[in-house]
């Protein structure tokens, strides 16, 4: 996976596909020589490059696919994981040597000649094409252990988040998981002395909270724990106005 991220606007056209998984929604996406990347969430996007995306924690990206098991996005759709696409291509330098036409009528002898080397062509392009068979198995299994490799690269060392169908919700944009651990959305500078500073993707690990929208927080990244907005950590709206609550 090549990681986990937030699109800055909205999302290019999607391919909705009835089974999803990263080897349905890459496969679509090699259809089109100018894709170079897959995006995955509810749906397939394919992408010529990732200028509109910024990279979020590869934690916030814990939902499973359908049927592989591998990572689509969360389960908000508010991020969508990303893998590279890597195409097959065909060995270059191998050409096929066709049979050459006359335009002269050949007499007996010459004929006997010309089968001769009929016979010596079609060998050579059965071993032409031998040699590009065998070059695309090799080919297939390089990426296969590339692939392999990736995955198991891609493997967080973050606590996952774990949402369900059930999820409570702390904030309306902002669900309770199990670890309580998220990714900063928008900085905040402290105006008290017991709230700490927070910058964007900061991890923060929240500990109890208030329905004042205030919480106790350990800021992972940068180990200091304090008092922070729990509004900070939620998904912002697109014209990035983030009120901060009062604790009074």
């Amino acid at each position: 996976m090549q990681g986990c991220y937030v699109p800055k606007n909205i999302l290019p056209p999607s391919v909705p596909l009835a089974s999803l998984s990263v080897d349905v929604c890459t496969n679509e996406c090699l259809l089109s020589p100018s894709n170079s990347f897959a995006a995955i969430g509810t749906n397939c996007t394919c992408l010529p490059s990732l200028d509109g995306f910024n990279l979020a924690n590869i934690a916030e990206c814990n939902q499973k696919c359908t049927t592989d098991g591998e990572f689509c996005g969360n389960a908000l759709n508010t991020r969508l994981s990303v893998y590279q696409l890597l195409a097959v291509s065909i060995p270059s330098g191998i050409t096929l040597q066709t049979t050459p036409t006359s335009t002269t009528r050949p007499s007996t002898d010459d004929n006997s000649i010309l089968g001769t080397g009929t016979n010596v062509n079609q060998r050579r392009i059965a071993l032409y094409i031998s040699i590009a068979v065998v070059s695309l198995l090799l080919i297939a299994l390089v990426i296969y252990c590339i692939r392999r490799k990736q995955k198991e690269a891609s493997i967080p060392t973050l606590p996952r988040l774990h949402s369900s169908s059930k999820t409570r919700m702390i904030l309306p944009n902002l669900p309770e998981t199990s670890d309580m651990v998220y990714s900063v959305q928008t900085p905040y500078t402290p105006r008290r002395s017991d709230e700490i500073p927070l910058n964007a993707n900061d991890v923060v690990k929240v500990g109890d909270y208030h329905p004042n929208g205030w919480g106790y927080a350990t800021n992972v990244t940068t180990g200091t724990q304090g008092l922070i907005p729990l509004v900070t950590l939620a998904q912002n709206d697109r014209n990035g106005v983030v009120t901060i609550p009062s604790r009074d």
